[in-house]
């Protein structure tokens, strides 16, 4: 199982790689920033000044990097390095999700945005049992569940938001503080609030923003 696990990690580092390096580079991955600095800003106001917080699949690294331009303590790891050629070797890690590279615990705050629905689905529930694993504090996704038009083998785990929900809230033996999203909601509340989440609105319509929060 090891050496298959191994060489799904080698395919799907090839993949990625021939994503940024190609012809179709400037269109993966959100390279002008936008959605990935609103995201920034997001967790700026969600996270306390501090926390050792872990990007998961950090793509370009505009998110880490503004976050690291704020003063946050911010790793990155990715399933490889070719959307941010010359990153701080100490700070962002070549791994897949499910071999993190890191120790239990070590840190706060995990979050990912449309990254999970690009795992091989037979390697969701090894990814989450690697995610919790790190993870001291909370942890937030916001997962894509539509499929990727310009990158038809992308998407690989399209599913409701609800079984999401359901994979984590199983694998949350730690009784971790999660929250789940659909990453297209996300995206649009986002923008209305321009990184901060309208109180108002969390509290009266939690499943448009925010879900599964541990008992």
């Amino acid at each position: 199982m090891e050496t298959s696990i191994n060489d799904i990690g080698q395919k799907e580092k090839e993949l990625y790689t021939s994503y940024y390096l190609g012809d179709d580079q400037p269109l993966h991955g959100y390279p002008e920033g936008g959605y990935v600095m609103q995201m920034g800003m997001f967790v700026e106001k969600t996270v306390e000044k501090g926390s050792r917080i872990l990007e998961i699949g950090f793509g370009h690294g505009r998110t880490a990097r503004y976050l690291l331009s704020r003063g946050f303590d911010v790793t990155g790891v990715d399933i490889t390095l070719a959307g941010f050629p010359g990153c701080d070797p100490s700070k962002f890690f070549e791994a897949p999700v499910w071999m993190l590279p890191f120790e239990d615990g070590c840190f706060d705050y995990t979050f990912s945005l449309d990254v999970l629905e690009h795992l091989p689905t037979e390697l969701v529930g090894e990814s989450i049992k690697e995610i919790y694993r790190v993870t001291e504090g909370k942890t937030f996704h916001a997962i894509s569940t539509i499929y990727d038009v310009n990158y038809t083998e992308a998407h690989k785990t399209v599913k409701p938001i609800t079984w999401w929900e359901g994979q984590f809230s199983r694998l949350n033996s730690k009784k971790a503080d999660t929250h789940i999203t659909d990453a297209q909601d996300f995206r649009r509340l986002l923008f209305m609030t321009k990184g901060e989440p309208d109180e108002k609105e969390s509290q009266e319509e939690p499943s448009k923003t925010l879900s599964h929060q541990p008992k």
